[in-house]
C-alpha cells in the first residue's frame, strides 16, 4: 500500500482530484448539469442559491450520486481495504482508484476515446466557466489549464520510478486478486 499512499498524497496535497472522471462521465455533454455536478462539493449554500436551475440540478445529481455510491454494497466492501493505508482519506482514495480504473478501461464503456472526451470537457468548461461564481471560475480554468482529467494517468502505469532512474528504483503498482478473492496492491 506504500505506492497507494504516494498516489493519494499526490492528489490530495496537489488538490488535483475531486472525483472528476466518474462524475463528469455521467452528465457530460449536458453543460449546466455537468457544471453543477463537477462543482457541488466546492460551492457554499449561498453560492448554490444564486445558480441557474439547471446548474442546481447538477448539484443535486452529484449529491444523489455520492449517496448512492456511499450506500452501495460494493463500495462498502472496498472502503475497508484503504483504511489501514490512508485512514480517514479512504473514501478519497477509493474515489481516485475508481476514477483511475474507469479512465484506464474507458473503451469498455464509451465509444469516444478518453483523450477526446477530456478535450471536449475542457472546451465546455472553458466556454461556460462564467456561469459559476468567480472563486469557482478560477478553479475550473485550472482544471482546463493543467488538464486534470489526464492527471489520473500520472501514476496509472505498470511501473513507477521512485527516487532515481535506476532500474532498482522501479516499483510495480496495481492490484491483483489474491486467493481469498480480495484485491491487494503489488
Amino acid at each position: 500500500m506504500q505506492i497507494l499512499n504516494k498516489i493519494i498524497i499526490y492528489f490530495v496535497s496537489s488538490r488535483k482530484h475531486i472525483e472528476l472522471t466518474g462524475h463528469i462521465s455521467l452528465t457530460f455533454p449536458a453543460t449546466s448539469i455537468t457544471l453543477g455536478n463537477l462543482t457541488a462539493d466546492l460551492l457554499s449554500l449561498k453560492q448554490i442559491d444564486a445558480l441557474d436551475q439547471d446548474i442546481k440540478a447538477g448539484v443535486v445529481f452529484h449529491r444523489k450520486l455520492d449517496a448512492f455510491c456511499d450506500a452501495h454494497e460494493s463500495y462498502k466492501t472496498m472502503l475497508p481495504i484503504f483504511k489501514p493505508a490512508v485512514g480517514r482519506y479512504a473514501p478519497v482514495a477509493l474515489d481516485i482508484i475508481l476514477d483511475y480504473f474507469l479512465a484506464k478501461n474507458w473503451s469498455h464503456f464509451y465509444t469516444i476515446p478518453y483523450e477526446i472526451f477530456s478535450d471536449l470537457v475542457y472546451k465546455m468548461l472553458k466556454q461556460n466557466a462564467s456561469k459559476l461564481p468567480d472563486s469557482i471560475q478560477l478553479f475550473i480554468l485550472k482544471i482546463v489549464e493543467d488538464r486534470w482529467l489526464m492527471e489520473i494517468f500520472k501514476f496509472g502505469c505498470d511501473e513507477i520510478r521512485i527516487g532515481s532512474n535506476e532500474p532498482e528504483s522501479k516499483v510495480r503498482c496495481g492490484f491483483h486478486k489474491n486467493n481469498t478473492g480480495n484485491y491487494t496492491s503489488f
